[in-house]
């Protein structure tokens, strides 16, 4: 049974990883598939036919079109893919919203991952991990966690092993499997979420931007701060 009791309009951390740490996104077009998906089953009405979901060519940024109802059951406030795992940031816009998208998104692209590599079976570590995320101050620590995630395994250090904060930077700027870009300002997946309210939080793009900065410059000290809060974050 979900200890976390989910209330609509709250916020919550989503997320999971494959079964056994196994990867779950194995090339370019397992990463646009789930992300359509985060599209297209936000929606009240049914999933799509398997047929008409996404195709080689598609382009995400522009899916508009393609919702049924256009009445969205989130709001999806921020994402990261990882190869083995992934995390959401949700605020539920109906009763049973969440249950309801995240039983959609998870079926869904496991049936079409199985499909694709010819397996059968669950694909993710049991249920996803959905934790009530109730102060600011949290939250604001939360995004920049998550949109940081590419960068755990991958800082770059100059020659007196330091981060080198330029070039780690432009690592993050050129991975695209995530929110981060589009809270920049830029176009990447912006049909996907919803900015206002993460944008209202940080006052400007350019408030985010700093924010996320001073994470990447003094990471010991915000990890420590999310500790302090004792929050499992995988």
């Amino acid at each position: 049974m979900r200890s976390t009791i989910i209330q609509t309009g709250e916020v919550y951390h989503v997320y999971n990883r494959g079964v056994e740490k196994r990867d779950v996104f194995c090339d370019k077009l397992d990463y646009v598939r789930f992300i359509h998906d985060l599209f297209e089953f936000n929606d009240i009405n049914p999933a799509p036919e398997f047929s008409r979901r996404y195709q080689p060519g598609d382009n995400v940024g522009s899916l508009a079109s393609h919702i049924k109802s256009g009445k969205r059951i989130v709001e999806i406030l921020c994402f990261c893919l990882m190869k083995n795992h992934y995390h959401l940031l949700v605020r539920p816009l109906v009763d049973r919203g969440l249950s309801n998208f995240m039983l959609k998104l998870g079926t869904g692209y496991t049936n079409a991952f199985n499909g694709k590599n010819d397996r059968v079976g669950s694909l993710f570590q049991g249920t996803y991990k959905a934790k009530h995320v109730d102060r600011e101050e949290y939250l604001r620590h939360l995004v920049a966690y998550i949109h940081l995630n590419p960068l755990k395994f991958c800082k770059i250090l100059n020659k007196n092993k330091k981060i080198d904060f330029y070039k780690t930077w432009d690592k993050l700027n050129k991975y695209r499997w995530s929110s981060h870009l589009d809270y920049l300002g830029e176009n990447n997946f912006g049909s996907v979420i919803e900015k206002k309210f993460i944008l209202d939080l940080f006052g400007s793009a350019e408030g985010y931007k700093i924010f996320v900065q001073d994470w990447i410059r003094y990471e010991d000290e915000k990890l420590d701060f999310i500790s302090s809060m004792a929050i499992d974050l995988e």
